[in-house]
C-alpha cells in the first residue's frame, strides 16, 4: 500500500559531499535549490556573478576566440550631413566620426563647372585607407553597385560635370570614421552628401 505524505509526495534529503561531510542542500522558499557558482582564475577561486533576474552573462568579446559572426546593430541610426567647400589642388576632410559603430549607407555628390572626374572621395576607417578610386576609375571598372566595392558610381556626368558615389553598409569601425576628398581641378568645388551610421 502507498505510504508517505497525504499529498502522496515523497520526502527526500539531498546533500553534497563536503570533504568527508555530507550537508544538506539549501532551498529557497519556492522549492528551488540555491547554488553558489565559483570559477577558477589561475589558482583563486572566484564567484561567478548573476544579474538582479539571477541571469548568468558573459562578456564574449574579451574571450580568445578565432572568429565571432555577431548580428548587424539595429535602430540608433544618425545622419551625418555634408556640404563642405573643397579647394582647388587640396584635399579636405568632408566628416569624422570619433567612436566605434557601422555604417548604414552614404553618398557623395560634387557637381562642378569643370570636368573634374578625377578627383577622389576618400574613405579611411580607424586610420586605414578603405577607398580612394576616383570618379573616373570607378565608372571605368563598372563599379556600380553596393556588393562591388565600398565606394561605387551613382551619378557619372561627364557633360554637366556632376559625379557621384554611394558609400556601401556593413562597414564596422572600432574608433573614426573619415571622409575625405581630394580635389584634383583647377577650381573650388562644393561636395554634398551625406553618411547614416549607428554607434556603439
Amino acid at each position: 500500500m502507498p505510504s508517505g505524505r497525504p499529498d502522496w509526495f515523497g520526502t527526500i534529503v539531498a546533500a553534497g559531499k563536503y570533504d568527508t561531510t555530507f550537508i544538506p542542500i539549501g532551498l529557497d522558499e519556492t522549492g528551488a535549490i540555491l547554488a553558489l557558482m565559483k570559477g577558477a582564475y589561475d589558482s583563486v577561486l572566484k564567484t561567478i556573478a548573476v544579474d538582479s533576474t539571477g541571469v548568468m552573462k558573459a562578456n564574449i568579446s574579451v574571450q580568445d576566440l578565432a572568429e565571432l559572426i555577431m548580428r548587424p546593430k539595429y535602430g540608433a541610426g544618425t545622419a551625418g550631413d555634408i556640404q563642405v567647400v573643397c579647394s582647388a589642388g587640396t584635399t579636405t576632410t568632408l566628416l569624422t566620426v570619433n567612436a566605434k559603430g557601422m555604417i548604414y549607407w552614404g553618398h557623395l555628390y560634387a557637381p562642378g563647372a569643370v570636368d573634374h572626374q578625377t578627383d577622389q572621395p576618400i574613405l579611411y576607417l580607424d586610420e586605414s585607407l578603405i577607398s580612394s578610386q576616383s570618379f573616373g576609375t570607378l565608372r571605368a571598372r563598372r563599379i556600380t553597385k553596393p556588393h562591388e566595392g565600398s565606394m561605387y558610381t551613382i551619378l557619372f556626368d561627364d557633360t554637366l560635370y556632376d559625379y557621384g558615389v554611394g558609400i556601401g553598409p556593413q562597414h564596422t569601425f572600432e574608433s573614426k570614421v573619415e571622409l575625405k576628398y581630394n580635389n584634383k581641378s583647377a577650381e573650388s568645388i562644393t561636395v554634398f552628401g551625406g553618411l547614416i551610421y549607428a554607434t556603439i
